[in-house]
């Protein structure tokens, strides 16, 4: 059978791609940060508006915070309830496309959305993930089922997702290595498939595939 020894999926891995594939990948993450920003946000403001009261603070300032506050505990509710990553603004972001983009040969100073060609095989004993440049596969990377955690599937693509976890935001707040934990969990590679370019077996087909070998391991 087909899927038991090769299904292949060749596509152009674009920025809209890229943050379909992020927002899936970070959901369990995102579901925890946010959760633990939304309740401090939510302490602060409450605070603040005791002040407010008690001490007849009325000042332009003070006006602005009574709104941004609790706009902001808003956002962190909604990111830790649906878990969805919010590209906003857009320049706080560019760091995090350039090192995805740049690590899979795209020059920084070429002209944005960046993109590049990405073909993921999955196989009986794992997974090979490469960049095809002129139709020859480079900076091949190959993964055994068992540095897979767990599968993530969106409107378009199917991920398996590799474990990396990074401690609780407030476990690391005072930590100097939590910037280089967040550094490390973005190179971790990941397996993209993306739906519409399947070889050799359907999504449904893919999935069962997947979660047989993922599970066994």
């Amino acid at each position: 059978m087909a899927t038991s020894k090769h299904i292949s999926s060749t596509f152009s891995f674009d920025e809209a791609c890229f943050e379909e594939y992020y927002d899936a990948r970070e959901r369990s993450l995102t579901k925890r940060d946010s959760m633990f920003y939304a309740i401090v946000l939510a302490v602060v403001s409450i605070i603040w508006y005791a002040c407010m009261l008690i001490v007849g603070i009325s000042t332009p300032l003070g006006m602005v915070l009574s709104i941004v506050l609790p706009a902001l505990c808003a956002w962190q509710v909604y990111e830790a309830v649906t878990g969805r990553t919010i590209f906003w603004p857009r320049r706080a972001w560019t760091k995090t496309f350039q090192r995805f983009f740049c690590r899979h040969g795209v020059e920084a100073s070429a002209e944005r959305p960046w993109s590049f060609t990405c073909k993921t095989t999955a196989t009986s004993d794992g997974v090979r993930i490469s960049v095809v440049h002129d139709g020859e596969e480079t900076s091949t990377v190959r993964k055994p089922y068992k540095e897979f955690t767990h599968i993530e599937v969106t409107e378009h693509l199917v991920i398996l997702v590799a474990g990396n976890e990074v401690e609780p935001v407030w476990k690391s707040l005072t930590s100097r290595d939590y910037a280089d934990a967040l550094a490390a969990h973005d190179e971790v590679e990941d397996a993209v498939f993306s739906k519409a370019d399947l070889e050799g077996v359907d999504v449904k087909g893919l999935l069962t595939f997947l979660r047989r070998k993922v599970r066994v391991q």
